[in-house]
């Protein structure tokens, strides 16, 4: 799993003002994802006897950009 931008308690101690511009850095949808969201997809993986030897996105399409 490669998550992206996750609102995880650590972003509470932000300024909202970098919370909401790291939101709106993130494609579709525009929001911090949440961590059931990437629970809901680790469950997924587990029971998903099909699926192996991938990296699956979690990030909102959010590319960051090179140095």
């Amino acid at each position: 799993m490669a998550p992206g931008l996750i609102h995880t308690p650590m972003f509470d101690s932000f300024p909202e003002k970098v919370v909401t511009s790291l939101s709106e850095s993130v494609p579709n949808p525009s929001r911090l994802g949440y961590a059931d969201e990437i629970a809901h997809l680790a469950q997924f993986i587990v029971e998903n006897n099909y699926i192996n030897g991938e990296t699956i996105r979690a990030d909102g399409a959010i590319r960051l950009q090179p140095r």
